[in-house]
């Protein structure tokens, strides 16, 4: 669905501790808005190997797409692939302000949009 995940593998992989944020924003949403929860995580994470190393606990850094519905009238995309709650007419029904539908943006990001159910974590 266009998620990108970061994983510091832990010791004990039973259990993973998740940080990060989502990759729109919003019109006016400002310079902190979404990106910089996952940049501040991937710091994070940096500085807890460098000074701890390897963690108990794997830790994952998350970086959600369209959370905020700022293309596509599609809030919590990116999370909703993952729990398998997107409908198939979704993807060829949802248009941009430019009339282009998320299955066409899908395929011009090099994601295909037929293994959407694919995405569920």
């Amino acid at each position: 669905m266009g998620n990108l995940f970061g994983r510091l593998r832990g010791r004990d992989v039973s259990r993973t501790i998740l940080t990060g944020s989502h990759l729109d924003t919003v019109p006016l949403g400002g310079k902190f808005d979404g990106a910089l929860g996952i940049l501040a995580g991937l710091v994070a994470l940096r500085g807890l190997l460098e000074q701890a190393g390897q963690p108990r606990r794997s830790l994952e850094v998350a970086a959600l797409c369209e959370e905020e519905g700022s293309r596509f009238p599609a809030h919590y995309w990116g999370t909703r692939g993952m729990l398998g709650t997107i409908r198939a007419d979704e993807l060829g029904r949802l248009r941009d302000d430019q009339g282009v539908t998320i299955s066409e943006a899908m395929r011009g990001a090099d994601l295909a949009p037929q293994r959407y159910r694919a995405a569920a974590r």
